[in-house]
């Protein structure tokens, strides 16, 4: 008889036996696919969000590992070094830019947003908040990262030309606010001014006019207030933020980078007059520099690589670094999904290991009748991981859809215990220039969890389950392949 019939023979006849190997297999299969599923809708969160945050990444002073003492020690950022960076093999496009503020005048004013308008803000300070009424973020390159992110887009004019870029000519970009509130149009040119503020009097020593050309005006499309909940004054934090937010980028100013280093020029001027230091020099004032990746998977290799032309005390920071600490209650989740995992697969090798094994012992005499009949050892071995594979494979299939179910209820059981044990996060922001700020919350990352019932999870899950069924008879077939036809037999 061939062994595949007798196979499915035994199968069919022992009822109890071959029901006790599946509710086994059944339900430590389900305890496989919570912890896959899981796991697997972890993985998907952390790319959807960090694809979200974007593949950006920027150069900056490692404050956190700094001493005091560190700071004498600490070398400029040159422009070799950024550049240098920035040939790496993962960089689709860098820019480095030097910020800044200009003022307001009587006849070109600040975009200031309703709600913001509408508080009741203090009054006395100094500086008066006219002197750095407009962000300057100055740029390198005509290719301005913003536009190309899509995080602005021109309503009317035009980027930047090469040759404006690289020799400093006095033309800038500004928000459809302002050129509303100003009434200012492309070829117009609107003269802002630099207030150079004595701080040891706190009074303004010096004004400059800088006379900008406008050739384009740009809408400002990502704009994401921090979620929060009221203060103790009553004011609802993320209408604040949001309009603050908004205010800031309206007011923000993009132009070459010698009119920023022009403007900074000034200010230092002014401090080395007054603590009688060398000002720095405005060549090496580069600014932050800003990469952005070809692929957010290349991240961690970018760092590394990057890390090598960088002087002491300086690191690779990335948008979606934030993640971890945004998304702890998620990765507490995976963490356990992890142990869960490996000790479902550690458990269900050793009791399938144990059952198959009694199983076979009571067949000896069975087995034996095989061998002494002439069958090959290796038909045994087959006709046995046939009947193990043949219930293994209807349990794993139930378990597939059933433990991806249970998944779902446990994983959210679960994913609200981590937040209430923990304080909740009002939104974690990581800045490198101010409109590649990304505002990510745990809010954002919960509603991005979901446990699906995907390919790749099919897929894994019976090369996981099949897998662990088969290194579980591997001792119950060197048991088989020891048996003595007639001894047994005697």
């Amino acid at each position: 008889m061939n062994y595949l019939k007798r196979a499915w023979l035994s199968v069919t006849r022992r009822k109890g036996k071959s029901l006790l190997l599946f509710i086994i297999i059944f339900i430590l299969g389900n305890v496989i696919a919570g912890a896959v599923s899981i796991q697997q809708a972890t993985q998907n969160v952390e790319r959807k969000i960090k694809s979200q945050m974007g593949a950006t990444a920027t150069i900056q002073t490692d404050y956190e590992n700094m001493k005091d003492s560190d700071w004498e020690k600490v070398e400029p950022l040159t422009k070799d070094i950024v550049i240098k960076v920035s040939e790496l093999p993962y960089v689709k496009y860098f820019d480095y830019s030097v910020g800044g503020s200009l003022g307001a005048t009587d006849s070109l004013q600040q975009y200031i947003p309703e709600f913001l308008a509408n508080q009741e803000m203090g009054s006395g300070g100094f500086p008066d908040p006219k002197t750095y009424a407009f962000t300057l973020r100055g740029t390198q390159t005509p290719q301005l990262i913003p536009l190309e992110e899509r995080i602005i887009s021109l309503t009317s004019g035009r980027q930047f030309t090469k040759e404006e870029v690289s020799s400093g000519k006095p033309v800038a970009l500004i928000s459809e606010q302002l050129a509303e509130l100003n009434n200012l149009k492309i070829g117009d040119t609107a003269t802002f001014k630099h207030y150079v503020i004595n701080y040891e009097t706190n009074e303004t020593a010096k004004e400059t006019d800088y006379p900008l050309e406008i050739v384009g005006i740009f809408r400002i499309n990502q704009l994401q207030a921090n979620k929060g909940k009221s203060d103790s004054s009553g004011f609802v934090q993320d209408d604040h933020q949001k309009a603050y937010e908004e205010q800031t980028a309206a007011n923000t100013i993009y132009l070459p980078n010698q009119i920023a280093e022009a403007v900074v020029s000034e200010s230092m001027a002014m401090f080395a007059e007054q603590s009688g230091e060398e000002a720095p020099v405005s060549a090496e004032n580069i600014g932050q520099p800003v990469y952005v990746l070809k692929n957010p998977d290349d991240l961690e290799k970018f760092k590394q690589e990057a890390k090598a032309y960088l002087p002491q005390f300086y690191i690779v920071r990335a948008n979606s670094d934030n993640y971890d600490s945004i998304a702890g209650p998620v990765k507490s989740m995976s963490k356990l999904a992890g142990y869960v995992l490996v000790v479902a697969i550690g458990a269900t090798v050793l009791i399938t290991t144990l059952v198959v094994l009694l199983f076979l012992r009571d067949r000896k005499h069975e087995l034996g009748i095989y061998l002494s009949l002439g069958e090959s050892r290796g038909k045994v071995v087959l006709q046995t991981l046939v009947e193990v594979f043949m219930i293994a494979f209807v349990a794993i299939t139930l378990a597939v859809f059933t433990g991806n179910v249970i998944a779902q209820g446990l994983s959210d059981s679960l994913l609200q215990h981590q937040i209430n044990q923990m304080d909740q996060f009002g939104g974690v922001m990581y800045g490198s220039l101010s409109e590649l700020n990304t505002h990510t919350t745990l809010d954002d990352v919960v509603s991005q969890y979901k446990v699906t019932l995907s390919a790749g999870y099919v897929f894994l899950m019976y090369g996981l389950g099949l897998g662990t069924v088969l290194l579980a008879t591997i001792v119950p077939m060197a048991y088989v392949t020891r048996l003595n036809p007639k001894r047994i037999m005697m």
